[in-house]
């Protein structure tokens, strides 16, 4: 059975950690997180200018991180329609 996780409260914290880490020369931003509990997943999306600062936002908010890989955007604008 997959495990229970409060959405929110984990938002939370990771908003939280990542406003504590923001800079006016280093902006850590917290934009959304993915769940999919049965596969017991969870991906955190962050605008960050490297690794090391997304890191350290999840040491402080208390979560673990088994991999931090850049993204990059699609070319593809999706709308409403699409």
């Amino acid at each position: 059975m997959p495990a229970t996780i409060d959405v929110a409260e984990v938002e939370s914290r990771v908003s939280a950690a990542a406003a504590e880490l923001t800079t006016p020369e280093a902006e850590v931003r917290y934009l959304r997180s993915i769940f999919v509990p049965d596969d017991e997943l969870c991906m955190h999306l962050f605008d960050a200018a490297s690794a090391d600062a997304v890191s350290e936002v999840t040491r402080r908010a208390g979560i673990s991180a088994d991999r931090i890989a850049e993204a990059v955007p699609s070319a593809i604008q999706r709308t409403e329609e699409t």
